[in-house]
């Protein structure tokens, strides 16, 4: 997101909202049982993706970043060039992924 507030693109995500969430592990566990199903575990996991270089990243970024690319018509290979870019300096890596996983296992209650 620090990228669509760079004077390059800001204007074209104006009033762009992020097409996902990032739920606490506690927050989903309290909806699941509110919902009256029994919360088996809940784990969030480290998780990386090696591509074999940075420009397989950019491609499969490229066919991930739909939402935001659709706001910069012509120049979404530019865009998610310089998101992976900048994503690269935080991470030390222009092939790697790193992100987190949420998986809660339920069950309906025994009757």
């Amino acid at each position: 997101m620090n990228v669509c507030r760079q004077p390059e693109w800001a204007a074209s995500f104006g009033d762009f909202e992020a097409p996902f969430v990032h739920p606490e592990a506690d927050d989903v566990t309290r909806l699941v049982q509110a919902v009256g199903l029994e919360v088996i575990s809940a784990t969030v996991d480290d998780l990386r993706w090696d591509f074999r270089s940075g420009s397989d990243f950019e491609r499969w970024a490229g066919a991930g970043f739909g939402d935001w690319a659709a706001r910069v018509p012509g120049r979404e290979a530019a865009f998610v060039a310089e998101v992976v870019s900048r994503y690269s300096e935080i991470t030390g890596s222009d092939r790697t992924l790193l992100f987190t996983q949420l998986r809660v296992r339920m069950r309906r209650p025994k009757a």
